[in-house]
């Protein structure tokens, strides 16, 4: 059997009333019936039906491929595992209830090859119709990938990368619950460069009362703890500390700001955002640590240790 070209890593807890459409979306692409593809559904213990539609899209297409599990472990675990399952030369990862563009997988395998790089990534935006990617779209080459993901705070889906930088950068951070405040940063932070679309890549469904966007404490939890935790590798260049350093700042501001009503704008917090986003220096990270038990101690969050 020829070994797939790319492999779609689709993560999926109770997506009964979507996955279907996000499949169709997939195998619409026009890469999809000229190059040897699958799609790996990592299924995290869904109490919906979601399991039993995949099971039977499985059964009549064997391009799909099931992991089945019996706990729920979250996003960032879900999307490691359906990556660690892919055999495929390149890895696109979608959410089981967004859709991507027809020509999405066939621009993002010639704007790697065009430009020579292991990372495309594009724009991401809600909508339930998701036009074709322009052919003229711009393309910016960046060579500090880690530095440029960090400073534009990137995390949406609609993104393509090279298996062995996936297998490199270890995938999302899996001490953390959401995977996209940590997968992008960690993949860049061991990729040589990226391009960036600068047109929409992605259809982001919009936001219900289940989106995981709509808890934004626990969105600016893991950003933080993401954060901090590639802070601890010794390899990074004093640019990109700096801009780690200043998205955990912001991060910490921005939790206190939506955990409490009142004047937040007199808080530590507020003066810490403050001087940086104005002073040319970043605080510390002796400063991170310092306040890291804050953040590990605030509640309606959700920890992989468990706790909550």
């Amino acid at each position: 059997m020829t070994a797939p070209l790319i492999s779609y890593i689709v993560t999926v807890f109770n997506k009964q009333d979507y996955i279907v459409q996000t499949l169709d979306s997939i195998r619409a692409q026009a890469a999809f019936s000229q190059t040897p593809v699958e799609i790996i559904l990592s299924d995290d213990c869904s109490t919906d039906g979601s399991l039993e539609l995949l099971k039977a899209e499985a059964s009549r297409d064997s391009r799909l491929h099931i992991i089945e599990n019996k706990r729920n472990l979250g996003p960032a675990v879900r999307i490691n595992q359906a990556a660690a399952a892919a055999t495929g030369t390149y890895i696109i990862p979608v959410d089981g209830d967004d859709t991507v563009p027809r020509n999405g997988s066939r621009f993002f395998l010639d704007c790697a090859g065009r430009h020579r790089v292991p990372i495309v990534f594009g724009r991401a935006r809600r909508s339930l119709q998701c036009n074709d990617i322009p052919a003229n779209a711009r393309v910016r080459l960046i060579d500090e990938p880690l530095v440029y993901c960090a400073e534009n705070q990137i995390t949406h889906m609609g993104f393509f990368v090279e298996t062995p930088i996936w297998r490199a950068s270890g995938g999302a951070d899996e001490a953390v619950f959401v995977q996209d405040q940590s997968l992008h940063l960690r993949l860049c932070a061991v990729a040589p460069k990226l391009a960036h679309v600068e047109a929409t890549t992605y259809c982001l469904r919009p936001a219900d009362v289940q989106s995981l966007s709509r808890n934004v404490i626990q969105q600016h939890h893991d950003r933080f703890l993401s954060v901090f935790h590639l802070l601890q590798q010794g390899n990074l260049t004093l640019r990109a500390r700096r801009a780690l350093t200043r998205q955990a700042i912001s991060s910490l501001w921005k939790l206190q700001r939506d955990q409490h009503s009142g004047l937040t704008w007199l808080s530590a917090a507020f003066a810490r955002y403050l001087v940086n986003r104005v002073a040319p220096w970043s605080p510390g990270e002796d400063m991170l640590q310092q306040l890291l038990p804050s953040v590990l101690a605030i509640p309606g969050v959700r920890r992989m240790d468990g706790s909550a």
